[in-house]
């Protein structure tokens, strides 16, 4: 591809991120959309200064346009219960398949793929009580035990699923998994979520990734995932350890306590408490019907309390590895563009940090 045309591509993706128009753009930078349009279908290559406005305009650094693209991604869908439309899906969409070509790179840079294999592949579900097996199916065969989960991120990353975050300040978005070329597993979440939903996505997410769902219609398999999350993260028996076997009541105080122990939110706990019977149903659907009565008693339990942070790792590790490779490694700028930082700053930290 030539540079004209690369970096017309580029200007484009970055436009559509930002879900901007052609002629919402021109007016920013101060040009006509028909010139604009030429940039964009390399017919004009915009001058060293026109390309800094764009990059500062659109969020970008000045590599993401000139870089060479080393790794193509195949297409891939939202689930429709996604709430994003037009060209706010368009926009995350391309943010994705970036991201997600990023990532291939880096870990081809670095020759660091970590091989996956679905432990859950021969497991025929046909119930829900299938779903409640199958999560306790995995934390077995990951040997993790029934303990609380220090970092979910952590241990998906340690098995070989590639994560992403992606912005999405609309609150639209949760998440979603897709297989790129049916060998690499991948978790897409948004960045802006409190801890626990984040938490609790990711193996909602993975429960996509892993069960054999295709039998069964959307409504079924967003709540199968939802108790396939629901049980991988507090487990039946652990849970109803916890409060003590059946309840008449229980306190939003000893709900906030398991949320700090578990990272589940108070109303994904308490729902796992009316389902098991713990709880009696009407209780739990009385409490939310206040929930939604009493803000300040909403905002209290809906606020974050476990000490975790569940921040993908594993891809800036990779970045960061490729820099100091003494073969067949990137250039400094290719680094800041990977990692979303400015140049001086990779080049201080390399300086300063390097051993």
């Amino acid at each position: 591809m030539s540079t004209p045309l690369r970096i017309g591509n580029r200007l484009q993706m970055a436009r559509k991120m930002k879900a901007l128009s052609l002629q919402q753009l021109a007016q920013e930078v101060g040009i006509s959309k028909q010139m604009l349009s030429k940039y964009e279908q390399g017919l004009q290559l915009p001058g060293t200064a026109r390309l800094l406005q764009l990059s500062k305009l659109l969020g970008q650094p000045i590599d993401f346009f000139t870089s060479q693209a080393e790794q193509s991604v195949p297409a891939f869908s939202f689930r429709k219960r996604s709430k994003l439309k037009g060209k706010a899906l368009a926009a995350l969409e391309l943010q994705v398949r970036l991201r997600m070509a990023d990532y291939l790179f880096v870990e081809d840079v670095c020759a660091a793929v970590i091989p996956f294999e679905n432990p859950l592949s021969e497991l025929v579900l046909t119930q829900v009580d299938d779903v409640y097996a199958a999560a306790l199916t995995l934390r077995e065969r990951w040997q993790i035990g029934y303990d609380a989960l220090a970092s979910v991120v952590n241990l998906l990353e340690d098995k070989g699923i590639k994560i992403i975050e992606v912005s999405d300040p609309s609150g639209l978005f949760d998440g979603l998994a897709c297989w790129i070329d049916g060998k690499h597993p991948m978790l897409v979440i948004a960045r802006e979520m409190p801890v626990e939903r984040k938490r609790f996505t990711l193996v909602h997410e993975l429960g996509h990734l892993l069960l054999n769902l295709s039998a069964f219609d959307e409504k079924n398999q967003e709540a199968w995932c939802n108790a396939f999350a629901s049980e991988f993260l507090v487990p039946s028996e652990v849970l109803q350890r916890e409060v003590g076997g059946k309840r008449e009541h229980i306190s939003s105080e000893e709900l906030m306590q398991l949320q700090e122990k578990y990272g589940m939110s108070p109303k994904a706990l308490l729902y796992k408490l009316g389902d098991l019977g713990l709880l009696a149903a009407y209780k739990v659907r009385d409490f939310y019907i206040r929930l939604n009565q009493n803000q300040p008693l909403k905002q209290m339990l809906e606020a974050e309390r476990f000490a975790g942070t569940e921040r993908p790792m594993r891809f800036e590790q990779l970045v960061y590895r490729a820099l100091v490779l003494e073969e067949g490694g990137i250039s400094m700028s290719k680094g800041a563009y990977l990692l979303g930082k400015k140049l001086e700053e990779v080049r201080e930290t390399m300086t300063l940090h390097l051993i």
